[in-house]
């Protein structure tokens, strides 16, 4: 399962916990500059362009492909009727 850990590069008190979540296979870290351990509330821009970037890159292969297939559907059927 793709995950997206985010922390803010001054949380120093969660560190060892964001160790451990690195190790999750498949996983992107996102570290937000100038933030503490609320980083969506310091830097809300920077957190939310990442995680709009993760989801770009996680969800966009699954509508490509339901847009070939609803493609071919609607091929089929303008087919079907000629």
């Amino acid at each position: 399962m793709p995950t997206l850990i985010v922390h803010g590069e001054n949380d120093t008190k969660f560190q060892s916990a964001i160790d451990t979540l690195k190790q999750i296979p498949s996983s992107e870290i996102l570290t937000i500059k100038n933030a503490s351990h609320a980083c969506y509330i310091d830097q809300p821009l920077q957190f939310h362009n990442g995680l709009r970037q993760f989801l770009y890159l996680i969800y966009r292969p699954i509508y490509i492909e339901q847009y070939k297939q609803r493609s071919a559907q609607s091929s089929l059927q303008t087919n079907q009727t000629r």
